[in-house]
């Protein structure tokens, strides 16, 4: 027993001892189980089981468990646990100290508890009250879908035998459908005066909308699928044949045109006032396309293989290039101060990032195709990543790492303290701020110089 407890703890310090010196905030075994502490957020991983991070000053505390399965958060007066996609539990508590908690087991048991608005249960589809789902203040029903009422600020919404009959009230609100067959909502404002009166007659063939109409530019639709549609205002004018094939667009507020013939393979834009507002759309899809305004430009070639998209209005410019699934480049740039970020991404071999604070990360492998920064980045991809680097703008602290901890190295020009590691701490040389020199071995044993 005493030889498997000195194993054990032989093991604990091993782990713990990995990467551990003067001026380094990262130690572990990598890839597997690292922790660390890096500008007031403390961070832990078992991949890919959990990854926990804490930051104390925004009062945060979040746990991944096989992402994206579970999560456990807490923030301030919220936290969450959630596990997908079948169970969700949420708990806010007031500036007095009254909890409202939500819960559910997804898609059978609903329930919630509130001081301000009420407790609510229901079992679907047997019956109950939901609260705040779907967009709705309330939502009751019985035997779904033979009866549910919603109600969502001063509309109330009564379906009978969901989707076929719906009544609509409530101040402001009228309508009702008999589905497929016929329907039609009216709305008004708060003066009473008619918002929109909108009819469909064997849905989804005809359609009738007249929209805006307590506005200075009311519009009328009429679209009979596929084969007609109109849409006419002061502002624009739309006519398409063939849904989605053939349109033509005039938007008078943006002076611009447009047509399709037919969509998406020819699409054809250009500006009703060149001189005053430029506008040129070319699109031969998937072959080439192009787009220009004043501040933006656009075109693609083999879409969606090669793309760019840049917008620059002189003080800011913003700027996406593609070419897959190789190449991904971002670029953000404040031009009144110089400040921006960029990212590149030479998949599956490198990925490059720097933030507006000249903070800069490099890492290879790269097999992340998404960003993530604290759910997939933090689980999965330091399993396969081979070579990072780190550069902290600020402080100018930078940290190396390659073969998952075989190799390690950080430097502070701050104080000067620096340092070198190999396999895993094996065999450590750092230097303190002070200037003293020391060399570690095995994790237990070392000297100055």
């Amino acid at each position: 027993m005493t030889r498997y407890r000195h194993a054990l703890l032989l093991l604990h310090l091993a782990l713990l001892g990995a990467g551990c010196a003067t001026g380094h905030d990262r130690r572990g075994f990598l890839p597997f189980y690292e922790e660390g502490t890096a500008q007031g957020e403390r961070t832990w991983s078992v991949r890919p089981l959990w990854h926990h991070r804490e930051v104390p000053r925004a009062e945060l505390s979040e746990s991944h468990f096989l992402w994206p399965v579970g999560l456990a958060r807490r923030e301030g007066r919220e936290s969450l646990l959630r596990v997908l996609p079948l169970f969700q539990r949420t708990v806010r508590v007031d500036h007095l100290g009254y909890e409202d908690r939500d819960f559910f087991v997804f898609p059978v048991w609903f329930q919630g508890w509130s001081i301000d608005e009420g407790n609510y249960f229901a079992i679907f589809p047997v019956g109950g009250t939901l609260k705040g789902y779907l967009g709705k203040d309330t939502i009751d029903f019985w035997a779904f879908p033979a009866y549910a009422r919603l109600v969502d600020a001063e509309q109330v919404s009564t379906h009978y035998a969901w989707p076929l009959v719906n009544v609509v009230g409530g101040e402001g609100w009228d309508g009702f459908r008999v589905f497929p067959f016929f329907g039609r909502y009216r709305h008004s404002d708060v003066d009473g005066r008619p918002a929109f009166d909108r009819r469909f007659y064997l849905w989804p063939f005809v359609h009738v909308h007249e929209n805006n109409l307590n506005s200075a530019h009311p519009s009328r639709t009429l679209f009979v699928f596929p084969f007609y549609g109109a849409i006419d205002s002061e502002n624009a004018t739309r006519r398409t044949w063939l849904f989605p094939l053939f349109k033509y667009e005039e938007d008078r507020t943006r002076k611009r045109a447009e047509l399709r013939c037919p969509f998406p393979i020819a699409v054809f834009g250009w500006s009703l006032d060149p001189v005053t507002e430029p506008y040129v759309k070319r699109d031969f899809w998937p072959l080439f396309g192009y787009r220009t305004t004043e501040r933006y430009h656009r075109h693609f070639v083999l879409s969606p293989l090669e793309r760019l998209e840049r917008y620059d209005d002189g003080r800011h410019l913003n700027e996406r290039r593609w070419v897959l699934p190789l190449w991904w480049d971002y670029r953000r740039l404040d031009r009144t101060t110089g400040v921006g970020r960029r990212e590149w991404r030479l998949f599956p071999l490198v990925r490059y990032r720097r933030g507006e604070d000249g903070t800069v990360r490099v890492s290879a492998l790269a097999l992340e195709w998404f960003r993530d920064p604290q759910g997939f980045e933090q689980m999965w991809a330091p399993l396969w990543q081979l070579y990072t680097h780190h550069r902290d703008g600020p402080s100018g602290r930078t940290w190396t790492q390659a073969l998952w901890g075989v190799y390690r190295g950080w430097q502070d020009p701050g104080d000067g303290s620096r340092g070198t590691s190999l396999l895993g701490g094996a065999w450590e040389r750092t230097r303190d701020p002070e200037g003293r020199r020391r060399t570690r071995w095995l994790w237990f044993f070392g000297a100055r110089d």
